[in-house]
């Protein structure tokens, strides 16, 4: 490779100098001045690349422009009053993270108002409240299901177990040793046993996807295969509850998967084949969806694990205002096929699951169950009076 340049007299002169004092030629010292540029230009490159990717900030007004040049309408939502929910209620970046749910033609939404993002994020807040608000009850009866097991082992005292554990997994034990120097609720509790926990101490500190970890151990150790099921519905609800927990957006993930690499729980597809009047497409659908599966995977668990009439009339009180909410602006997605199809299969299989509609008897918990869900008929009866629910 030869070189060459057209330099002044004293560029020359400095080149040969710094050749001399390197111990190379003139020629080599332009070929590594040459080479250090040329990779001095590929990074710059990769950081011009960047930094021409990056969004930039927008003001509320220009954020309704961008709206506006990507087809959102504010026809049912007028630009005044988008701009005041976005500077009162919400922002930006999550409102419009709901039109992943709707097609785009040649850049353009199509049928897409304002309205429409406002309706998909109250929706998705209800939503939200309900999963944690059953997530939390599922995770105590987890917690009392793991404890009763365990008071009839007769092969475990408590302690080895959880020492087995904390071995196998060191993270978890220095995330205990935190804990323990940390003020929270429980500090007191970690501090105290922190060098000799039992079963009954370590549940009661463990984040729930730790605890879902020991579940899974324990019951390694202990083979019951109730208890197995019961751990692969939690470790496919433990997604929601995170989301719902960290106030995550679910609903901009009904077109758009949050799990790629989703598989459906064989457990919860035998269930589903065994409920009388649930079409097979409704099934089809739970079992291609990560959203509507990992909920029904909620819901079974907490069916499964709570023998209190009275707290799942609440449940059910609370699924049928959730229900009925979905409801309230239904009009705003008339022209979308795909949402409606979710919506309906959403509406039709948490009520099948809640109040098990001609089921035999002998399939509810209890008499009183099935008073409390002829109780609930007129609610029902309104509930399948709505378009969505006609699948």
């Amino acid at each position: 490779m030869h070189i060459t340049l057209e330099l002044s007299q004293e560029l020359q002169e400095l080149y040969l100098q710094f050749a001399k004092e390197q111990h190379i030629t003139k020629e080599e010292l332009m070929q590594k001045a040459l080479v250090a540029y040329m990779q001095y230009r590929r990074e710059q490159q990769i950081i011009d690349e960047h930094e021409s990717t990056l969004k930039p900030k927008l003001t509320i007004d220009e954020q309704i422009e961008y709206m506006k040049q990507q087809g959102i309408s504010f026809e049912l939502c007028s630009e005044q009053k988008a701009r005041e929910f976005l500077e009162n209620h919400n922002y930006f970046f999550k409102i419009k993270s709901y039109a992943k749910n709707y097609e785009k033609h040649n850049g353009i939404y199509k049928n897409l108002d304002f309205a429409y993002l406002v309706e998909f994020s109250k929706l998705d807040m209800y939503l939200r409240r309900f999963i944690l608000n059953l997530c939390l009850d599922v995770e105590h009866l987890l917690k009392v299901s793991l404890n009763a097991h365990f008071c009839n082992n007769s092969s475990e005292d408590g302690y080895q177990v959880v020492k087995d554990f904390l071995l196998e997994n060191p993270n978890i034990k220095k995330q205990i040793n935190k804990k323990a120097s940390s003020v929270s609720f429980i500090k007191n509790l970690t501090s105290k046993y922190q060098e000799n926990f039992a079963l009954w101490n370590l549940i009661e500190i463990l984040s729930f996807g730790d605890f879902l970890k020991f579940y899974q151990f324990y019951f390694k150790q202990y083979p019951d295969k109730q208890h197995q099921q019961l751990y692969s519905l939690a470790y496919c609800a433990h997604r929601l509850r995170n989301a719902a927990a960290h106030n995550n957006c679910i609903l901009n993930t009904i077109k758009i998967p949050y799990n790629e690499n989703f598989s459906p729980n064989k457990y919860l597809q035998t269930q589903l084949a065994k409920m009388p009047n649930l079409s097979a497409l409704v099934r089809q659908k739970v079992s291609s969806s990560p959203l509507l599966h990992d909920i029904v995977a909620l819901i079974m668990l907490f069916n499964e694990l709570c023998v209190s009439e009275e707290i799942r009339k609440i449940k059910k009180q609370e699924i049928l205002k959730l229900l009925k909410r979905f409801k309230k602006n239904k009009n705003y997605f008339i022209k979308n096929d795909f949402i409606i199809l979710q919506f309906k299969i959403f509406q039709k299989i948490t009520y099948f699951l809640f109040f098990k509609p001609n089921i035999s008897k002998k399939c509810y918990h209890s008499i009183a169950e099935q008073k409390c869900v002829t109780a609930f008929s007129g609610e029902i009866g309104q509930l399948l009076s709505s378009p969505f629910f006609d699948i």
